[in-house]
């Protein structure tokens, strides 16, 4: 792999920066290779923060790098952003790169439809596993968290959070009973070891994190950071949640707010109704399921683009418009196929017979010939053959892409590896919960708006397809984020 600044930027598999994540890899790294051709002279920074467009702006993203760099790089914020303008425009995936206002980059990318499918398509071949990334590879933190319930599932979804981008991550917390650590273990949390607080006397005692915790890792990357998690207490026992709201309920109930917010740990998380978000976030999910059994039920899928909605029935050619060895079931499918050998022609030749000569005697055509009929009135108007149907005022698009409310849940769906891990870096799993929030209630809005499956005597088409296939990248979204919570999603609510 090549390092960092040189060659081309580091995009996605589909080679279209759709993310804010994977836009802001490409502008660091025209940045760098500003640098390097001496154009430009200040600092790389770390990170290259990246947001979508607000209200009134233009584009789909845009970019305050050329502001901050100005003063470093001696010249006019203006000047610094067509610098770079210059080195990202080209870059495949975007379509417009303008310079707005003090020198904002605002980024317009390229052929929507295209970007939407590749989001699709990432969320299909990853699964659970779409927005993890390699980003924190390299790093190995230490989380050190009190003796809390609240801190202890707070440290618990931190390190799920960290390990998804590549780190290396170890949970210690002060010495806790074996009643603590059961109810943490209850509710899937647990320390890999027990150290004095950080802050209280016999702070420098070592941890038991194992071998080599405070010298070099086993990859030579030098000690961990240590990293204290310390949210506003649950006022409340491990016991005391398992016993009133279930490991589920009481999870959500302690990541949702953020970490210097009170936790509300009430009955209102087991209601089973729209004003519960955790209620809300798994019935979509398992709304999202459903819609995939009864499509299965209605003889169609949700088939990647290209391929057929549905598996084909046995022994049966799965595309009527190629040949078995196109199809997978002859012998090209499994190498280069053997030329069939000659076969002699099921009838044999036969010699033409010989000229006889014309069958009627030759004339001089008519140079003034007379039609072959007299003229004839046309029929009676009989009516139509087929009854006139008015045109549908409102066509279904062929997909669920150029529908106006599935915009929404698309976005959603294609800054969700950037949330994740947002949310990584600040250790605020409380992101992520509420961008579950979100991808919910744009499915909801979307499922309302254009139904997956067909109503009354319609019948699946193009557009039932596609709009399945969102509904099912909306759920395996809602699925991996409630597993990074710890929070379990069940297909049937």
């Amino acid at each position: 792999m090549a390092k960092p600044g040189r060659g081309r930027a580091l995009l996605l598999p589909y080679a279209c920066p759709v993310t804010p994540a994977d836009l802001s890899r490409t502008v660091l790294h025209a940045v760098r290779r500003a640098v390097d051709e001496d154009v430009l002279r200040a600092p790389v920074p770390a990170r290259v923060r990246v947001e979508r467009t607000r209200p009134g702006g233009s584009g789909d993203y845009a970019c305050a790098v050329a502001l901050q760099l100005a003063g470093e790089a001696g010249l006019p914020a203006l000047e610094v952003a067509r610098i770079l303008r210059e080195r990202v425009a080209a870059e495949p995936g975007i379509g417009r790169v303008e310079v707005t206002g003090p020198g904002f980059l605002s980024f317009t990318l390229d052929a929507p439809a295209d970007r939407d499918r590749a989001v699709l398509d990432a969320v299909r071949e990853r699964g659970l596993a779409y927005g993890h990334g390699d980003a924190l590879r390299g790093e190995a933190l230490q989380l050190h968290h009190a003796r809390e319930v609240r801190a202890a599932v707070t440290a618990d979804a931190v390190r799920r959070l960290l390990t998804a981008q590549g780190a290396r991550v170890r949970v210690g917390c002060e010495e806790a009973g074996v009643v603590e650590e059961e109810e943490w273990g209850r509710l899937g949390a647990g320390p890999d070891g027990y150290r004095p607080d950080a802050d209280g006397p016999g702070a420098d005692v070592p941890d038991v994190y194992g071998p080599g915790a405070h010298g070099p890792d086993a990859d030579g990357a030098g000690a961990p950071e240590r990293i204290v998690i310390r949210p506003v207490p649950a006022g409340a026992t491990g016991a005391e949640l398992l016993a009133r709201l279930g490991r589920d309920a009481a999870r959500w109930g302690l990541l949702r707010p953020a970490a210097h917010d009170r936790a509300p740990l009430g009955p209102d998380l087991l209601v089973q109704g729209e004003a519960n978000p955790l209620f809300r976030v798994r019935y979509a999910y398992a709304r999202t399921r459903a819609l995939t059994r009864n499509a299965a039920a209605l003889g169609f899928a949700a088939a990647p683009e290209g391929a057929p909605p549905a598996g084909p029935s046995a022994g049966r050619n799965p595309d009527p418009c190629v040949g078995p060895a196109a199809a997978g079931l002859g012998p090209a499918a499994h190498g280069s196929p053997e030329p069939a050998p000659y076969a002699e022609p099921t009838t044999p030749y036969a010699e033409p017979a010989p000229y006889a000569g014309p069958t009627v005697p030759y004339s001089e055509p008519d140079p003034y010939p007379q039609p072959a009929t007299a003229y004839a009135e046309p029929a009676p108007y009989a009516g139509p053959t087929v009854p006139y149907s008015e045109p549908d005022p409102y066509p279904q698009p062929a997909t669920a892409y150029a529908e106006p409310p599935a915009r929404p849940l698309l976005d959603l769906l294609a800054d969700h590896p950037g949330v994740l891990l947002a949310a990584a870096r600040h250790r605020a799993p409380d992101r992520v919960a509420r961008q579950l929030e979100a991808v919910a209630h744009a499915f909801f809005d979307f499922h309302d708006a254009c139904p997956p499956l067909p109503l009354g005597d319609e019948k699946p088409s193009a557009a039932h397809r596609s709009r399945l296939a969102l509904a099912e990248a909306a759920g395996t979204v809602l699925a991996g984020g409630l597993s990074l919570l710890g929070i379990s999603a069940p297909a049937h609510l």
